[in-house]
């Protein structure tokens, strides 16, 4: 059994398992002398076995536990040893690398890795050994002097070309760097990337398992690739076998910021805080790579403030540290000033003259940001200053597929897979495309719909009216007209949907818009498809959002696109999302204007984020009128931040915004009958004190309430654990709590379940007015116009459940089966306009549905909507082609639609 120390328990923070094997057998204890400092993880039995070996002496004790992270306090007594220590930890600063009788070597890493290249260079120049040599034409490398690095890399590849040269793991590892940068410079063919993961294989399945820093380098090759889930467990190897590598904290904590687990990038820096504090104790220095990390969390949250606040406290200890550097060119293109952005290059080229790094991180920077346009330039003059760096092109091309410029991306990627092979999102994003050269396309006055050839070509003909009316909709609400045709792509799958938007499998969603481009999974039942649903609707929260980020040239705050999207929807509150919000504003858990962003990107928070972003939004057109949405549109563009807008559009800061949104929240929640005066709780606490006053327990806070209670029972001073004694709610008792609060939902909830059961279960017609009470009392709550609906379909007069068939389907975007029954019901009363709408709204929702289908050719005849009944029967040939009976009535149509053109010309 493997216990729970503390890196696991770190791992686990951050959603990882722990996959290092250990035999039960045979697990030798940790010796009291060779504890790792306070906090640190148990090492694996394996490590103590290797380091308390009988035939070592001394030294190469000590030496073992430094290289392993176990050394003592007395083992930094070295000069030595504490450099290493120092160097494993990632204190790059620390004075250790001062004193004499630090290796020059070490002396030489310290400096690199600190951003002091030319310092590094000149100790490098003087060292002959290859793991020198490869240090030197990295930095050299970083400067953006290539041809002296090619010049450096070639003594390690000669030797690498040997193999009787290179047979140890250290060696190795230096070959394998060497292999890198060599692609990076010069761009290699595929072989280069099996050579090197089959080198770094040899030395921990044949020579050292134990040798981390060939498992690291591993995980770099495998991370740089888009292979995550590879590079995150070979990490934890690293990690198993040294808990206190620095490298390998900061990998993983770059893969929680990609994966927007803030906790756990939050969790892996500290962690590599405590390190360094261990080997520094009395000094303040900072982890450079935990305030990396910490400056790209809150890039990610888009806040650039609290980045640049880290990388300022990173750059007073490693000034010239060129990570430092890049990432501040990124934060500043976060403000969307040219000039602010170019002075930051510019201060990374003086470090770095020939570096592209700046530009790829103000690249990254902007395409996160949606500014297409901008990032291409930069990522372009990136690729420019290094050709052979898959990075650039790689990074060009998954910009361009989510712009839509689907030609250019393809010419990127092709030479991003020319230059690394085995990047996955890449080699997805180029099949991608390369199915959708297959693809036919059906233009309009504003969209370009595109579908693969087949059945979908059904809900593609379809779709162009509903959506270029969605398109006049939306203009006039948003006041503002896209200079551009969206892209909508009717994805055929889930997983051909997932691909397009982030290049990976893996999204349950069935929609989503980049801008440009809109890509729906077919509404369809299949074991690749998430299912039917309102594709029209979806489309018009999808299409909200090509506008609102084209308004705000895509500045806008993500909870702000998501609210706007929702509200333009026009659907009814979802009763589902009625008690998660109330739920929420009861409990306290209400997302602050920090936390809504974050929550749109988990699983778990999603829901309330989604239904929290809607009520915010309605909360500002509601006080302070339709326009003011749009006004802070209008300021986002400008490029201000998300605070500065609300004080100058709404008068008021975030915090004061969220203050006030929760006081109107509550009165909002009590007209959806979700909050009730007196709550149960208040009638429970004023029915066991009888002697105080309802309106006391009503019109006081709840603590005030209680404390009051507590003195009329004691005589004294309430004591502040007081809980007031609360009365068993019985059937008696509720209805009389009704006969002073006859439309309490609360109340009238419980009477009717009480009535239910009296009842004997059984819902039927003497529960009617019951049931339409509590629908009045609580307008959200499907639940009686369920049973209402039942009853009157069960009985002589069916037509009697429209209103509520009507309340249910107008809140269900999933299922045609309230629509379709509807068209039905509408048929038999002879209400042929309405008859027509809903069957139509059924095959909107499952279109490839032939019964649903058949219902809405009918009504469509009986409304005289020929067109629509060819429409319909036009599908029905392709849904099942084999019927000739659907050709027929296809046939026959047709001739009544000519028909009646002849006799409108003839009039």
């Amino acid at each position: 059994m493997i216990r729970a120390t503390p890196v696991r328990r770190l791992l686990a923070s951050v959603g990882l398992a722990f996959t290092v094997s250990v035999t039960a057998s045979a697990q030798p204890s940790l010796n009291p002398d060779m504890a790792p400092p306070a906090g640190a993880p148990d090492p694996l039995p394996a490590v103590l076995r290797v380091i308390d070996l009988p035939y070592l002496s001394g030294e190469e004790r000590i030496e073992r536990r430094v290289f392993h992270g176990l050394w003592t306090e007395a083992d930094l007594a070295s000069t030595e040893t504490l450099a290493r220590a120092a160097l494993i930890t990632g204190a790059y600063a620390h004075p250790v690398f001062d004193r004499e009788g630090v290796p020059a070597l070490l002396r030489a890493q310290s400096l690199v890795r600190g951003g002091e290249l030319i310092n590094a260079i000149e100790l490098l120049e003087g060292i002959d050994s290859n793991e020198a040599r490869v240090l030197l034409a990295e930095s050299l490398e970083r400067l953006g002097e290539f041809d002296r690095a090619r010049e450096a890399l070639q003594p390690v590849l000669a030797d690498l070309a040997r193999a009787d040269r290179v047979s140890d793991a250290q060696g190795i590892v230096a070959g394998v760097r060497a292999l890198r940068l060599q692609a990076k410079l010069d761009g290699r063919p595929a072989t280069e990337f099996n050579r090197m993961i089959g080198l770094l294989s040899k030395v921990h399945q044949q020579i050292d398992r134990l040798y981390w820093p060939a498992l690291l380098l591993e995980a770099e090759l495998l991370l740089e690739r888009g292979n995550r889930e590879s590079g995150i467990e070979v990490l934890q190897q690293v990690l198993a076998i040294n808990p206190m590598v620095a490298e390998a904290w900061r990998l993983l904590g770059d893969t929680q910021v990609d994966g927007l687990n803030v906790d756990g990038a939050a969790s892996v820096a500290r962690r590599l805080d405590l390190n360094v504090e261990r080997i520094a104790p009395d000094r303040a220095m900072p982890s450079l790579d935990a305030e990396l990390i910490r400056a790209r969390r809150w890039m990610r949250e888009n806040d650039p403030g609290r980045a640049a606040s880290f990388l300022a406290r990173a750059r007073a200890w490693y000034p010239r540290s060129r990570d430092v550097a890049a990432l501040h060119a990124g934060v500043e293109a976060m403000s969307y000033d040219t000039a602010r952005t170019e002075r930051a290059i510019e201060a990374f080229a003086q470090l770095s003259p020939g570096s592209p790094l700046a530009l790829l991180r103000v690249g990254e920077s902007l395409s996160e940001r949606r500014q297409y346009a901008e990032s291409a330039e930069y990522l372009r003059r990136a690729i420019a200053m290094q050709p052979n760096d898959p990075r650039g092109h790689a990074e060009l091309g998954l910009l361009l597929v989510q712009a839509a410029r689907d030609a250019e991306a393809y010419e990127a990627l092709s030479r991003a897979q020319q230059l690394d092979p085995f990047n996955v999102r890449v080699a997805n994003s180029i099949k991608l495309l390369e199915d959708l050269r297959t693809w036919e396309t059906i233009e309009s006055d504003n969209f370009l719909v595109r579908f693969r050839p087949g059945m979908d070509a059904v809900l593609a003909r379809e779709m162009i009216e509903p959506i270029e009316s969605v398109h006049a909709d939306l203009v006039d609400i948003y006041d503002h007209q896209p200079e551009f045709k969206a892209v909508l792509e009717l994805a055929p799958d889930n997983q051909w949907f997932a691909v397009r938007i982030v290049g990976m499998p893996g999204i349950h969603t069935v929609a989503a818009a980049t801008g440009p481009l809109i890509a729906m999974e077919v509404p369809r039942v299949g074991k690749r498809n998430m299912g039917e649903y309102d594709w029209l609707r979806v489309f018009r929260h999808e299409y909200a959002h090509t506008i609102t980020l084209s308004k705000t040239r895509n500045r806008i705050p993500h909870w702000f696109t998501e609210a706007a999207a929702v509200y333009s929807e026009e659907a009814p509150h979802d009763f589902s999302r009625a008690q998660l919000l109330t739920q929420a504003l009861l409990n306290g858990t209400l997302f602050d204007m920090r936390e809504i962003n974050l929550a749109f990107t988990r699983t778990d928070s999603r829901p309330q984020a989604y239904a929290q972003g809607h009520w915010m939004y309605e909360f500002i057109a509601s006080e302070w009128g339709e326009s003011a949405p749009l006004q802070l549109m209008e300021a986002y563009a400008s490029g201000e931040r998300e605070d500065a807008a609300m004080t100058e559009v709404l008068g008021i800061s975030q915090q004061e915004f969220f203050e006030r949104f929760q006081e109107w929240a509550y009165r909002d929640a009590a007209s959806w009958g979700m909050v009730s005066e007196p709550s149960l709780r208040q009638l429970r606490i004023a029915e066991s004190m009888q002697d105080i006053e309802l309106e006391e327990a009503v019109s006081e806070s709840l603590a005030e309430f209680a404390s009051k209670a507590a003195l009329k029972v004691t005589g004294g001073a309430a004591s502040p654990d007081f809980q007031p004694r609360l009365i068993r709610i019985t059937p008696d008792l509720v209805e009389y709590w009704l006969l002073d609060h006859p439309d309490h939902p609360d109340l009238l909830e419980l009477y009717l379940q009480e009535q239910i059961t009296i009842n004997g279960g059984v819902i039927d017609e003497r529960l009617i007015e019951l049931l339409e009470r509590y629908a009045a009392a609580r307008p959200v709550d499907p639940m009686p116009h369920q049973n209402l609906a039942r009853l009157y379909l069960d009985s002589d007069e069916p037509w009697r459940a429209i209103p509520h068939l009507e309340f249910l389907d107008a809140r269900e975007n999933y299922s045609a089966a309230y629509a379709s029954r509807l068209a039905r019901l509408h048929t038999a009363r002879g209400n042929r306009e309405k008859a027509f709408e809903y069957a139509t709204r059924a095959t909107r929702v499952a279109p490839f549905d032939a019964t649903n289908r058949e219902i809405a050719a009918a009504a469509s005849i009986q409304a005289g909507e020929l067109r629509e009944a060819e429409r319909h029967i036009l599908a029905l040939t392709e849904i099942e082609p084999d019927r000739e009976q659907h050709r027929l009535r296809l046939d026959a149509v047709r001739r009544l639609i000519e028909e009646r053109a002849g006799r409108t010309s003839a009039n």
